[in-house]
Order: C-alpha cells, then structure tokens, then sequence
C-alpha cells in the first residue's frame, strides 16, 4: 500500500513490476492533506478514539482493582475465565457473529435486474414475483 502511494495514477494502471516504483512522488500525500474534509475527518477520529481509550482504561482499572482485591463468593470462578478469555484469538471469537449476519439477511440484489432474490426461494414463480416461503 506504502509503494502504490508513492505512484503516479498512470504508473498505478501500468502493467509494470508492482513492487518498484518508477518516478517517486508525493503528489498523492499532498493532494490528500490539501482537502479539508480529510483533516476534519482524521481529527474526528483521533478525538474519539481518545476519548473511547481514556474510558476503558478507567473501567478497565477499577474492575481490574476489584477483581484483583475484593474478595467474594465465585472471584476466583471469575478471575480465571475473564483470564481463558484472553486465551481466545479473536477471529474463531468473531466468526460466528458474522456467520449470524449473513443468515440473517433474508434477501440480496440480484446483479442482473437489481430485483430482491429471496435467498430461500430463489425460483420465481409463473409471473416472475419471487414470493416468500411458507404461501
């Protein structure tokens, strides 16, 4: 991504080797930087992601506290499987939630005839209406 932003639009669409730049330039840097909708949009950004750190790290903090120095009845039930938690990668963690997205999403646009296409009942019926399941 770094060597493709230091390309030229027409060295980009050329059919060179894509791991060499030709004639660096800083062109896309600048014109990037010189809109001010980007810097307004990266300000946002930095500002809550500021904001979304300092609140979990208070959190974080009071609730490591408490688990760490309050004793009661299951703590240790639950030291150890805030712990193994941690031990979970975080694709196999995700992967079911998008799994439930995508079944969720009863109906898709069909690229042809920018039509809804029920995904359970993809054949249409005499007159060309896709009716739902079950009528």
């Amino acid at each position: 991504m770094f060597i493709t932003s230091l390309k030229s639009s027409a060295e980009i669409s050329a059919a060179t080797n894509p791991w060499w730049v030709q004639s660096p330039t800083l062109a896309n840097y600048i014109e990037l930087l010189s809109q001010n909708q980007y810097l307004t949009f990266f300000r946002n950004s930095a500002i809550v992601s500021v904001f979304v750190v300092i609140i979990t790290m208070v959190i974080s903090v009071i609730a490591a506290f408490a688990l760490a120095r309050m004793k009661f009845w299951g703590s240790a039930a639950l030291a150890t499987g805030v712990f193994l938690t941690y031990l979970i990668p975080d694709t196999p963690a995700v992967h079911p939630a998008v799994q439930d997205v995508r079944v969720g999403q009863r109906h898709l646009r069909h690229p042809a005839d920018e039509s809804l296409v029920d995904v359970d009942d993809p054949v249409p019926d005499a007159h060309g209406c896709r009716s739902p399941p079950g009528s």
